[in-house]
């Protein structure tokens, strides 16, 4: 759903984009900008957002996806979303409210 809502916002959008290094989940560029996202989801009471935001960044470092995209003059940032359970939490380093949309729940409809 989030990588439909993305395109139809006018964002180039790639799913499973692969590297060298592995699969990124979601890649999506606009104008002079790239994001780069890891997704993680768990069952939440295996896990919390955090600790999936944490792996997910872990893996774009660790893996380097954002090297792919070093080369053509963008600014790059690094995306971890995670749903855990009816959480779902996301985080860009380096920006100042970078868990703003920590903690939203959903439920079904009529509930």
């Amino acid at each position: 759903m989030l990588l439909l809502w993305l395109n139809m916002l006018n964002f180039k959008v790639d799913a499973e984009v692969n590297t060298d290094k592995g699969r990124i989940d979601a890649v999506w560029t606009w104008q002079e900008r790239v994001v780069v996202a890891e997704i993680k989801y768990a069952n939440a009471r295996t896990t919390t957002t955090d600790a999936l935001l944490d792996k997910a960044l872990a893996q774009i470092r660790a893996r380097r996806y954002y090297e792919r995209y070093a080369g053509e003059n963008k600014r790059i940032a690094l995306l971890g979303v995670a749903f855990a359970g009816k959480e779902i939490a996301c985080r860009i380093p380096g920006q100042p409210h970078q868990n703003s949309v920590k903690n939203l729940t959903f439920a079904p409809h009529g509930t």
